[in-house]
Formats: C-alpha cells, structure tokens, sequence
C-alpha cells in the first residue's frame, strides 16, 4: 500500500511538471527585444527621468525601470556610469527566448548590456544596462571653498557632480589618509586633525554620469591649528556622537544642521524616524520627488510618505514608491 501510494504520488508529480512544461512550451517564444531609451531634462542632484519604449508593443511590455547601484560581481567596485534595471513582461502567450546580450537591441543613449536573467517560466526578463555617454565629459570645480576655525569645510555645488572628493592638507601637504568622498557640499574634518599645524582642504567635484570624470581642485584658505584648536577639535569630536541636529529656516526654506555643523544635500536624510529630501543646496524638498527613476512623495513638512495615499491620490508603497498600478479611491 505505501508503494501504492508513492508512486501516485510520483505519477502526480509528473503530471504537474509535465503541465507546468507544456505551459511554456506553448507560449510563443520571442525572438529578440528591442528597447528605446530617452531622458527628460536634467536636475540638480539626480539622473534625469528615463524612459524606456519597447519597439513591439504587442509582444511586450516594460514593467518598471529604475536606476541601481550596481557593483561588479567579479571586482566588487561599484559601476562607473549610471545603471538601471529593467523589467520586461511578455504579452499574453508569449515567453522570452533568451537573456544572452545578442537578443537585445538597445537603442538610444548610448545604453549597453551588462547582464540579464529570466525568471518566471521565462515569463519575467530582467535586464542591466548602463549609459556612457549621458553626461559632459568634463565638470566643473568647486567654487567658494571654506575651511572655519570648528573645521567645518564647505564649498557651492556644482551642476552634475554626483560626490565630492576632500583632501585634508597640513602645511601644504596632502595626506591621502584623510581623503573622503561626500555626496554634500559639506564636511567637518576636525576629527581627522591630531596634530598642530595650517590645515586647509582642496575639493574636487565627480560627475555623477562617470565616475572617472574628475574636476580640478579648488582649495580654501589655511586655519592655523595650534594646541588650544586642537583641544577644541577634539572635544566637539565626542560632543557630536550624543549632540541632536536642528533645523534652520532661511527666507521660507528649510534646511538641517547636523550635531557637527554639516548639512544634508542632494539626496535623503532620516531624522526622528522620518525621511526628507534635500535639493543640491541643501534645502528641504516637498511635494514629488524623483530619485533614481523612481516617484515618491514629501509632505508639506518635507516626511516621505509611506504605504499612504498622496494628496492627488496616488498609492505609495512601504518604501515610499509610487506604483502606477494602485491609485488612491
């Protein structure tokens, strides 16, 4: 009886592979995907918006795509130009034949195949491009580079530039050990300062469409550190792990001071448990947002709002994204 009932149990199994694999095997195979990529008009602090148009819209379909930060599985370094993912559906009775890069043809925006898998009983496409030719080749420096007597150093941004590089220099020195990469205009080096000396900083502003665009160097003036700065710079350093930030209003906007004098720009900060977007000025953004291809929503007190209906009735999930499928009623 328990051989009995094995191998019914077997046979059902194999009945439902055997469906499943009819199921596919139905489906027209496609034989090939071609995508248009387009972007809208740039802004301050992220990638413009991407548009992505199938060319045969009766076999397939774009269900979402939003730019990543993609790291090399091989290398481990982060991506140089800006990526995104795209998620591709079929139409009803159709499956993707392939994920390999010759079945794809990308067309605009210089886009290029980094990877792609299906899923889904091949019935879901997920691809990786990247875009090499969406910025200048060049960015500007940094103007108004500042270094105060609480090592607080701050520059104006630049248009494009997606991070910052900061070097700390002593006596005209540069020390690669004290060198950052921000993505504000703002930075408080005193905890890198451990003995006395002219300290000052030079910055350099990175493209945020190639990591390998770098501009010049623009430097502050010096700030003679002798004992009693350094004193000071070491106790603000343990004052900041326990202080609290504020906000600031200037003529109407507002913008946050951190503990050590920083400020967030271009891009979020959570505060109390709430997430606010900062424009490349530093000044708090409300209403919709767009980051990395995808839409969110800031109240009039600048919180993002989450798994919540917008005031124009739009659904945004739990992580704050609008879904164009759920609309408020």
């Amino acid at each position: 009886m328990k051989l009995i009932k094995k191998l019914g149990a077997v046979f059902a199994a194999a009945l439902l592979f055997s469906a499943a694999a009819a199921s596919v095997s139905l489906a027209a195979r496609l034989e090939d995907v071609t995508l248009k990529f387009s972007m809208g008009s740039r802004n301050d602090c992220t990638y413009p918006e991407l548009t992505v148009t199938p060319m045969e819209q009766t076999l397939y379909y774009v269900e979402s795509a939003a730019f990543i930060d993609y790291v090399n599985p091989y290398t481990h370094q982060p991506g140089r130009y800006p990526t995104a993912e795209i998620v591709i559906k079929p139409a009803e009775g159709y499956a993707f034949k392939s994920s390999s890069q010759s079945y794809f043809a990308l067309l605009g925006l210089d886009a290029k195949y980094i990877e792609a898998r299906k899923s889904g009983d091949s019935k879901t496409l997920t691809l990786t491009v990247e875009f090499r030719t969406m910025g200048n080749s060049t960015i500007a420096p940094p103007s108004n580079v500042t270094l105060d007597n609480n090592g607080l150093a701050s520059w104006s941004p630049v248009d494009d530039a997606g991070s910052y590089e900061v070097t700390l220099l002593r006596n005209g020195k540069a020390d690669n050990s004290t060198k950052n990469t921000v993505t504000g205009t703002s930075l408080n080096i005193g905890s890198m300062v451990n003995r006395t000396g002219d300290y000052s900083v030079r910055v350099a502003a990175i493209s945020r469409y190639d990591t390998k665009v770098k501009s010049s160097y623009s430097q502050s003036g010096p700030v003679l550190v002798d004992d009693s700065v350094l004193a000071g710079f070491s106790a603000n350093a343990a004052s900041y792990e326990n202080g609290a930030g504020r906000w600031v209003e200037s003529n109407g906007n507002y913008w946050y001071e951190n503990p050590d004098g920083t400020w967030p720009a271009s891009g979020w900060q959570e505060i109390d448990g709430s997430w606010y977007f900062f424009n490349s000025q530093g000044y708090r953004q409300t209403g919709w947002i767009l980051w990395k291809n995808q839409q969110y929503y800031c109240d009039s007190d600048g919180k993002m709002l989450v798994d919540a209906i917008t005031p124009d009735g739009y659904y945004v999930d739990g992580n704050g994204i609008w879904h164009t499928e759920r609309t408020g009623l």
